[in-house]
């Protein structure tokens, strides 16, 4: 993978950029880079160093220079959530008898991809959802100013029957298809997860009861468009659905949204 150079000054700010960091944050051909600070003025993301302080990115460069040690930070996500977004890890090598730091970039976008998402249906997998996700999306809640956090619950109907009678390759049509659906119904800082096989949720950090109410309604009518598509009956999708939303107790709020799924189930019997 290709290794993209920056120099700073020990405030951060570019002096020198290698022509492929350029590309990396998708400068346009006259943009002024040199200048700007390394971090502040671009979208980086950390998510695994101890920061303190809610510029993150600039203390991982103050960490490296007040240690003159090297600091790293790995799957540190670049650009809006959504198409348009990077995976990068990031080296800091300080050099204070330069009154410089060198800071490189690798864009391991590709190989973050294939771990965080799941590869049938394009949805976060549920490795990620259980190793990080959750708590991030726990996180971002706190960090909004209503403290919500808001999840959809989605456990999809009679995908074994579709599996058995018409074959797994047509029930992985129904699975991608419930999960484009689910993806044009949320908010662009909402998650979707595929939570198990017939199972998804949808994490809203910031939502409350009534975002969670359209998000919801936007998904009953959009399946209901589909299935007017569908004239087999077992292919069309038929999901069980519930959204709950609250600002304290957020691990019962992913309980809550289990048990009431499980509720209909029992009552669907």
């Amino acid at each position: 993978m290709q290794e993209y150079i920056v120099v700073t000054d020990t405030n951060g700010i570019i002096r020198y950029h290698s022509p492929q960091f350029a590309e990396l944050v998708g400068a346009k051909d006259n943009e002024n880079i040199t200048g700007k600070h390394v971090f502040r003025d671009f979208p980086f993301e950390a998510n695994d160093f101890p920061f303190e302080s809610p510029s993150q990115k600039t203390t991982l460069l103050e960490h490296a220079l007040k240690t003159q040690e090297t600091a790293v930070s790995s799957r540190v996500r670049y650009g809006d959530k959504g198409k348009d977004e990077k995976y990068i890890n990031i080296k800091i090598s300080p050099m204070p008898e330069h009154g410089a730091a060198v800071v490189s970039f690798v864009d391991v976008t590709r190989d973050v991809m294939a771990a965080i998402v799941d590869g049938l249906t394009g949805a976060y997998s549920q490795t990620y959802y259980r190793t990080g996700l959750k708590e991030r999306t726990i996180a971002e809640a706190e960090r909004t100013k209503n403290k919500y956090l808001g999840i959809v619950g989605i456990d999809l109907k009679g995908l074994k029957n579709v599996n058995d009678e018409r074959s797994h390759a047509a029930g992985d049509v129904v699975l991608k298809d419930l999960v484009e659906i689910l993806k044009s119904a949320v908010r662009k800082t909402d998650y979707v997860v595929r939570d198990g096989g017939d199972e998804f949720l949808i994490l809203c950090p910031g939502a409350d009861e009534g975002v969670i109410g359209r998000i919801m309604h936007r998904i009953y009518g959009r399946t209901n468009a589909y299935n007017a598509k569908v004239s087999d009956p077992l292919l069309k999708i038929n999901p069980y659905i519930v959204g709950i939303a609250g600002n304290s107790d957020y691990e019962d709020l992913f309980a809550g949204v289990e048990e009431r799924i499980n509720a209909q189930k029992r009552l669907s019997k």
